[in-house]
């Protein structure tokens, strides 16, 4: 091995998206970070994502894939690499692994057979335990650290936004968008439970949150239930969900951002289900769920209900959430994950 090699390896990490598949990926530059720190790690991923990494001491490089893949092919083929992992698995994840020149090259095994035969009525598979950071972990050999996102980078734009849009400290999040229709909870259900958490304790108070995409449905919720609501850009995200207590959210992006600043979840799980690999990991959070024959009905949620209804979320009462809550509130002193930055 050469002494470039043993003193200062180059290793390539490649996961385009979507978000909360990049957040639980920086499990592995934690990993790399703690246990090669001369490592010079480069991370592949969607332009849409990058912002989360600008500044970050565990990325030497972030390689931003826009529109196209000829210019993230080129980045990479004028580096040598000594280790290559893709964690995302697609033709064209393992066409940008192909073309790095590097003597170890490892590609996730993401167990699609095994989530596709739960859509079919299996029952889940051992193969499907540890969820998406259980398998990275497997394809680097060892159990790796919480998912981590640094918050304090950005954490006095953040505290900033949210003074400037009314939002108390203290504040409990609600996101209640998601990429996927069917994984939103029905939003005059989101009202409901707004209005019977703030009547609940009124020493709590609520907010909304939501991406550039959901400004709209934040607004609408906001002036129904006049609940302040934030729309911060990505780089604030993390900030901005680290200074809540607890967020309510479903199955989506939002969940992993504040797990990965160390802030719990109650999150509400619909057509999805946990053995996909994406539940929550912070002993803290709560999963909420109903017990239909129907789900799980697709892997990444759809524009609407295969079967006309969306009971898997329409039928989890406000009141239920409620509770959850109170629970979850009570438990916010309890420090997250053990010992801070231990593996899981």
């Amino acid at each position: 091995m050469s002494g470039r090699v043993a003193s200062r390896p180059r290793v390539l990490v490649i996961r385009f998206g979507s978000l909360g598949d990049v957040v639980l990926a920086t499990a592995v530059l934690e990993a790399l970070a703690a246990e090669t720190p001369a490592a010079e790690v480069d991370f592949v991923t969607k332009e849409a994502h990058a912002a989360l990494f600008d500044g970050d001491p565990r990325v030497a490089r972030v390689i931003r894939f826009r529109r196209r893949l000829a210019p993230v092919l080129s980045a990479i083929v004028r580096t040598r690499y000594d280790r290559v992992y893709d964690l995302h698995a697609t033709a064209r994840s393992r066409l940008a692994a192909l073309v790095a020149r590097a003597p170890e090259k490892r590609t996730v095994d993401k167990r699609s057979r095994e989530r596709r035969a739960l859509l079919r009525g299996a029952d889940p598979s051992p193969r499907l335990d540890g969820g998406v950071v259980g398998w990275y972990g497997e394809l680097l050999g060892r159990a790796l650290p919480r998912p981590r996102l640094d918050a304090a980078r950005r954490g006095g734009a953040a505290r900033a936004l949210l003074a400037e849009r009314g939002v108390a400290r203290g504040s409990v999040a609600v996101a209640p968008g998601a990429r996927r229709a069917t994984k939103a909870w029905p939003p005059r259900l989101v009202a409901d439970f707004v209005r019977a958490a703030a009547a609940s304790d009124r020493d709590r108070p609520l907010h909304l949150v939501g991406g550039p995409e959901e400004a709209g449905l934040v607004a609408e919720l906001s002036a129904a239930t006049g609940a302040p609501f934030v729309v911060p850009p990505l780089d604030l995200l993390p900030g901005v969900l680290a200074e809540t207590p607890v967020l309510v959210t479903g199955d989506s992006a939002p969940l992993h951002v504040a797990e990965a600043v160390g802030t719990p979840v109650i999150a509400l799980f619909g057509p999805t289900v946990a053995a996909f690999g994406f539940a929550p990991r912070d002993p803290r959070s709560t999963r909420i769920e109903v017990d239909l024959s129907c789900r799980p009905c697709s892997l990444h949620g759809e524009p609407s209900c295969p079967l006309g209804h969306h009971l898997c979320l329409a039928a989890i009462e406000p009141s239920r959430v409620v509770d959850a809550l109170r629970e979850a509130l009570a438990l916010v002193r309890e420090p997250a994950f053990g010992v801070s930055g231990g593996a899981l």
